[in-house]
Parts: structure tokens; sequence; C-alpha cells
């Protein structure tokens, strides 16, 4: 790792640093390799807590290190005409850490600082592992508060209320988002209470769009020395909340005025007989108010070969009174059985819920809350002609429509999922649909598609049926038949295949 921007007596064994380092290397193997976002912050923060660092993460002037790195036009700037003349401001008292995959931030903002900490990540997967790591840590745990409400936004307003608990300005750090649009509904919650909000990330993800957005909300945005291939991008003197921000604030029923909307589209597809949908998504929901292209070819598929649902009539009527008793389905015996409950396994938007078999019983499951709160609205609105919450249930004892059930869930974890008569089993459905993810993060990896094929392979009823889209060049099918046994491609394009299996019956 490259040398410390920090002075010596900062580094030395009985320093602050070599402190919180032995913290940290009891949980994270290696301390501080592979963590380098979180020894920078590390640094960062201890610099400024000393008064060696300025806001900008450069030497503060009259600390004795001025002479230590400067702006790349040699004058004190970032090299972008960005001022740091303003000294060490006093470090807040509170502090939000925001999408922490592995737990090594809120660690060290709770080591390295006396002030409470709030903790929030989109992903219960990043959470639960995050939570896992600052469990270790016994001095530091009870001062992290986690939050993790979905409605009536993607957590948003519960963020908003736990910011405001914090003993006055506080200061926010982000873990670099994937799009800017997820920064921007941080800011639009926590920048009325943030004295700075710091992003860090790998320089190759810090796109000039986060600057931009920090500085619809910030008077002054610093870019720190990069320690690793990483940096910092420092948000400082708030501007007035009549200034700030240019998105609109409306909203969702009952959240708070800084409480952003949803982006909503009304989203046409090439798949004959799908009428345009109406798609709303959060920030952090992947793909934005859109149709995914493999979910389509993915419907198309299902469309020309599975018959239309069967009604799903065993569910309880509007009133709680018993199902009326379900009819035989006709279907053709060179014909597989009409799915009657169907589950989508990562429903993002929830754009393929609402698209699907209008009248079997659906279920959407994701890991992300933005994901689940997406789906929510825009299978609540349906079509634009007024079609609204796709019919869960297309029998005549059914009145009113229902939406899909929507269950936050890391569908990686062992079955069952929930408890009770809302849990979801092995054996509950008689079709999968799965568009499995490939990244983590910014990083390609196919570990959790493998997880996710093993998940519906045990969802299934006997005869039940997966039906698979992925990149072509991934090639999961022979992981599907690993899984499954035989298979059989139903649709293939320039970039995606579709594949299906089904469970013995």
């Amino acid at each position: 790792m490259p040398a410390s921007l920090l002075p010596e007596a900062l580094l030395r064994p009985d320093g602050p640093i070599a402190a919180t380092d032995r913290e940290l290397a009891a949980v994270f193997a290696g301390w501080p390799l592979g963590h380098p976002d979180a020894r920078l912050v590390q640094e960062y923060l201890t610099g400024r807590a000393a008064g060696v660092l300025d806001v900008s993460g450069r030497p503060a002037a009259g600390s004795g290190a001025e002479a230590a790195t400067m702006g790349t036009d040699g004058n004190g700037t970032d090299g972008a005409g960005t001022d740091r003349t303003d000294g060490v401001d006093t470090p807040a008292p509170g502090s939000i850490v925001l999408d922490d995959a592995s737990g090594a931030l809120a660690l060290v903002v709770a080591l390295t600082g006396a002030g409470p900490v709030v903790a929030y990540a989109d992903s219960i997967a990043a959470e639960e592992s995050a939570r896992r790591a600052v469990d270790a840590v016994e001095a530091v745990g009870s001062r992290i508060q986690w939050m993790a409400s979905v409605q009536p936004t993607p957590g948003l307003r519960a963020l908003a209320e736990a910011s405001r608990s914090l003993p006055g300005p506080c200061r926010v750090l982000l873990s670099a988002p994937k799009a800017v649009r997820v920064l921007d509904e941080y800011l639009e919650v926590l920048a009325p209470v943030a004295a700075e909000f710091v992003v860090v990330g790998r320089d190759k993800h810090m796109s000039r769009g986060l600057n931009a957005e920090l500085a619809k909300f910030y008077d002054r945005v610093d870019v720190s020395p990069g320690r690793a291939k990483s940096r910092l991008l420092i948000a400082s003197r708030p501007r007035s909340a009549a200034s700030q921000g240019t998105a609109s604030h409306a909203p969702v029923p009952g959240a708070s005025d800084r409480i952003p909307a949803p982006r909503t589209a009304a989203v046409s597809t090439r798949v004959p007989g799908i009428p345009d949908i109406r798609v709303s998504a959060f920030g952090a929901c992947f793909g934005g108010p859109t149709s995914d292209p493999g979910s389509e070819l993915l419907l198309d598929a299902v469309r020309s070969h599975l018959g239309p649902a069967a009604p799903a009539t065993d569910l309880p009527e509007a009133d709680g009174s018993p199902p009326a008793a379900a009819e035989p389905v006709p279907t053709d015996a060179d014909q597989p059985v009409a799915p009657r409950r169907i589950l989508d396994l990562g429903c993002g938007n929830g754009w393929l819920l609402a698209a699907l078999h209008p009248g079997a019983a659906l279920t959407g499951v994701d890991v992300s809350r933005a994901a689940i709160a997406s789906a929510a609205v825009t299978c609540a609105a349906g079509t634009p002609d007024g079609n609204g919450s796709r019919a869960r249930a297309a029998d005549p004892h059914h009145s009113q429509p229902t939406c899909p059930r929507l269950l936050l869930q890391d569908a990686t974890a062992p079955l069952p999922w929930g408890a009770g008569a809302e849990a979801v089993a092995a054996g509950m459905f008689d079709l999968v649909v799965l568009n499995p993810p490939f990244h983590d993060g910014t990083t390609i990896e196919t570990g959790t598609a493998r997880t996710l094929i093993h998940r519906a392979h045990e969802l299934l009823a006997p005869g039940g049926r997966l039906v698979c889209v992925f990149n072509s060049h991934l090639r999961y099918r022979p992981g599907i038949e690993r899984a499954f046994g035989d298979s059989a491609q139903w649709a293939r394009d320039r970039r995606f295949t579709v594949v299906s299996a089904a469970a013995p019956a």
C-alpha cells in the first residue's frame, strides 16, 4: 500500500492508527489489505481528529505537514479550482454510514470517532455481512444503530428520522454507488442534517456525475489524494434548503417532504400481447424504470411454451372466508401444466411480475429494499390506461385485484424464508422465473446464480418448472442440468439464452 499521508507520529505502534488496526485485524484477515476504501477513511478521520488534515484530506495549514501532497496544479487546489483555505473543521458529533458491504467502514467510523453511528444498506445481504463484522467488536457494537425499514420507501424515511436523532450536524459516508441516482436520493434525505457528505470508492468507479450531484447540495466539493487506487469526494458547506437539489419531492403517502419519489415511466416491450406498463424504480433498484431485455426474452418464451395461468382459486376470499374449491385445470397431455403459483426470484422493479400471468398467485423476492419498494409501486400501478394492480386471482369470487406478494429476502439463504403461514418453503411453486445477477457491486461473479438455481429446484413443486435467462457467454446451462437433470433451450438471441428445466414429478 502506498505511503500514508499522515505524519509518522500517528503511525507509531502506540499511535491511534495502530490501535484501531489491532481491532480491525481481529475481524478482517490481513487488514488493511483488501480494504483500501476503509483504510483511506480510517486515515482521513484520524487525521481530521488530530488536526493534521483539513477537510480536503490534505495537510492542514500550521500542522507542520504542509509540504506533503499538493494539488496537481501546485497552488493548493485539487486541480479543478477547489479552494482549500478553510483549515481544520470541527468533526461532526455523529455519523451515518451507507451501503457498507463488509462492515469495515462502520467499524472504522465507530473506532475513530466518539459519536453515535447510524448504518444503512439497501441490500439485506450486505447488511447481514456488515452486522457480523460489527458484532465481533464488542467495544463499538452498541454504538451502531442499524436501520432496516422498507416502507413506505426503501428505508429512506426511517433513515431521515434516525438522522434527526443524532446530536447535531452529522457526517455521512457512502460507499460509491453504481448509479448517480442513488447518491441523489441520499442527498435529498440527508443533506439537511449533514455538515459533510463523503463518498469513498475506487478511482475507476468515481464518475464526475458524483461530483456534480454533491455540488447541487454543497458549496464545496473536494477530491482527496488517492491511496491504493481509492479516493474520497468530500462535500462541505451545505447550501440553504431553498437552493438544494433539482429532483421532485413528492409523493409516497405518509412520507416527509424530504423523501424522493421513484422515477416512473410507461414501458412498452417487444413481447406480443403485453400492454405498456407503468414501471417505477428507486435509485438503488437495478435497471431503473425499464424492462430488462433478458426478462423480455424470458417472458416471450414463457408465453410461447406455457398455456394461460390457471386461476389460483385456493387463495382466501376477500372477506377472509375459505377459498372456493378449485376446478381441475384442463391441459393438453403434450403441454406443461399451466402454472398457478409463480415466483420471480429476484423481482427487481416488478416489471416482469406485472407482465406475468395475472391469473396466477404471484410472489416476488429480492435482496434489495429499493427493488421491493419499486416493485410494490409498479405492481400497484399496472398499465397507464388505469389497469392497476394486476389481478392475483382471475376468479369471479375475487372482485378486488391484489398485488403480488413481495418478500425482502436474501434468496441464497436456506429455506424456509419467514415463519408461520407467511413462510416461503420448499415445493411451493409451479413456476420459478430467474434472471440471476452476475455482478457483486462492480465485480463480475457467478456464484450467486449457481446458488439461486439450486434454490429454485428446492422451491418447485413436483413437476414444477424453472425458466432462467442469462447472458449467453456465462454458460449457466450445465449448472441447471446438474441441479435438474435435463433442460431445454426455449429461446436465444444475440445476447441472451433462455433455458427451462422441470423438477421430477
